[in-house]
């Protein structure tokens, strides 16, 4: 705040806010993924207690889930019942994901925070992240998982929390670990906190009607990628490489996203590309891809690369993976706060 200049007016009817000086932000050769994380900005609510903002809306949906469970929602939780915790919300969470598509709806009326009814959900077959969370907390509470809703500002950064935003998720106890979990995903791998919600406030809406702010952690680096290339040089600037891959954490769920989206060819072009500068044929073998995405994955390839070394005054270099590149990028993106 101390970049504005804020004034109120006699009778407490007018606030006028000026921004002291101009602010300037100019990107130069950054990527798309930068973030200003500096910035001054004012957020006005009624009230900067958590339960004045928030705590009606904490009843309303421990109302909704105070209802019993819909007919189908039932079936699935009685088959779940027969697991171990985590295989329970395994199965919930793809469940949900086979029987319910995502919907955004940001109306402006109350359906901008407060969810449809359970069966309302189930009737539809549709929901945005509020009615999948809610469906998806009563269904664990009724499995034995302890559940509860969580407002959270999904985003590759989130600044302090001033007054109400949300993206709703849902916050699980599972044996001894916190789970949190989002059924708006498209894949979904066991114990992992998406990117874009980690290392963030959290508003859980609790069942005895109280709101708390929780902190959901910023996850240990996975490894994303491990590759073994053996590649040979001939004919020019043409090249063949045999490749095993081990594909996790995030780079595993857009494989899958695109395999479900697109086809698996389009994966196999993809993962090509990965490992070739200019992939020729390319024979890629790799199981199917599921919901369900494990902790490594196996990819063997076989590729002609037209494009393996380049020419430079005569000599060839070879000059791939480029990892200067990546460097500088993040070491701009540093120097630029």
């Amino acid at each position: 705040m101390s970049e504005f200049t804020i004034a109120s007016s006699a009778d407490a009817r007018t606030l006028t806010l000026d921004l002291k000086a101009p602010r300037f932000v100019n990107y130069v050769d950054e990527p798309d993924s930068g973030d200003i994380r500096r910035y001054p900005r004012i957020v006005l609510g009624s009230s900067l207690d958590l339960q004045d903002n928030v705590g009606a809306f904490a009843k309303r949906y421990n109302d909704i889930l105070a209802a019993p469970l819909p007919a189908r929602a039932s079936a699935a939780v009685a088959k779940a019942r027969r697991l171990a915790p985590p295989q329970r919300v395994v199965a919930l969470m793809r469940y949900l994901n086979e029987n319910f598509r995502y919907l955004s709806d940001w109306r402006a009326s109350e359906r901008d925070l407060v969810p449809f009814s359970l069966a309302e959900i189930e009737r539809h077959g549709y929901g945005d992240c509020k009615d999948l969370s809610t469906l998806l907390t009563a269904m664990l509470r009724a499995a034995g998982v302890k559940a509860e809703p969580v407002w959270v500002r999904r985003d590759a950064f989130t600044p302090a929390a001033l007054a109400p935003t949300i993206y709703a998720i849902v916050r699980a106890e599972v044996d001894v670990a916190v789970w949190w979990l989002d059924p708006t995903n498209p894949v979904f791998a066991p114990g992992m906190v998406m990117p874009d919600v980690q290392d963030r406030w959290a508003w859980v809406l609790g069942a005895d009607g109280r709101v708390r702010q929780d902190l959901i952690p910023l996850e240990a680096p996975r490894a994303a990628l491990d590759a073994k290339l053996r590649q040979r040089f001939a004919d020019g600037e043409k090249g063949s490489i045999d490749g095993t891959l081990a594909l996790g954490g995030h780079m595993l769920m857009d494989l899958s996203v695109s395999d479900r989206n697109e086809g698996k060819s389009s994966g196999d072009r993809a993962i090509c590309s990965l490992i070739a500068t200019e992939p020729g044929q390319c024979n890629v073998e790799r199981r199917a891809t599921s919901f369900l995405v494990p902790e490594q994955y196996a990819v063997k390839a076989h590729i002609t690369d037209l494009r393996a070394l380049d020419r430079n005054a005569g000599k060839f270099e070879f000059a791939r993976p480029d990892f200067a590149t990546l460097w500088d990028a993040f070491a701009r993106y540093k120097r630029n706060g």
